[in-house]
């Protein structure tokens, strides 16, 4: 007849619900570190971004992106923070051993989130007189690129590879010439096409 030790089943019930705790502790904490870090690197990377003062069409641009994405992003980073402060919780709750810097972000990380907002939705109304200034620079570019543009068009009317009487070899170093220079002028027309969608400008009559 077997004897069961009920006192060595318990233990051994105990030790490997131990371990487990152990492993899913484990796995918690190192997840809730990394999206801890994640968060904090975000609110560094906007809050820097904000407080550059744009001197380049390009930077201008960074600029918005940076506050549109941060209004795009605002709940889902919120419901994150909360999450990442309900698993500090959970940790501490068990006696597991956490880094108190990091227990002390995770309580103020929903917090500093909201504060980053508040200073993007700031930002966003002190832009405006920068996007006057591009405004005003970009449609003097405008009027520059039609009259580059008029100027080219008039040269290979004139001068061009079609013009009559050249000879095949300088017509075809000629359009080769012209191609160059009229793949330039796309790309030109491309950036300010972009940035009058930006500034809601109008292409001038």
């Amino acid at each position: 007849m077997y004897s069961i030790n009920y006192d060595q089943v318990l233990a051994d019930h105990a030790a490997e619900a131990v371990s487990w705790t152990n492993i899913y502790s484990k796995f918690l904490r190192e997840d809730a570190t990394s999206t801890l870090t994640h968060v904090k690197e975000k609110i560094a990377y906007i809050r820097s971004n904000l407080q550059e003062t744009p001197s380049t069409m390009n930077e201008f641009k960074h600029l918005l992106q940076v506050i549109h994405n941060t209004f795009e992003e605002s709940l889902a980073i919120e419901a994150t923070a909360m999450d990442v402060e309900a698993r500090f919780d959970i940790l501490q709750f068990y006696k597991i051993t956490v880094d108190d810097a990091e227990l002390h972000s995770s309580r103020v990380l929903l917090s500093d989130w909201n504060k980053v907002v508040a200073e993007a939705k700031e930002r966003s109304w002190e832009v405006g007189k920068i996007k006057k200034k591009f405004a005003a620079a970009t449609a003097k570019e405008c009027e520059d690129f039609l009259k580059e543009s008029e100027d080219f068009f008039n040269r290979i009317s004139s001068e061009g590879p079609a013009t009559v009487d050249l000879e095949l070899d300088v017509a075809y170093d000629l359009s080769t010439t012209y191609a160059a220079h009229l793949k330039t002028l796309q790309t030109k027309k491309d950036g300010l096409a972009s940035a009058m969608k930006l500034f809601d400008l109008r292409y001038p009559a």
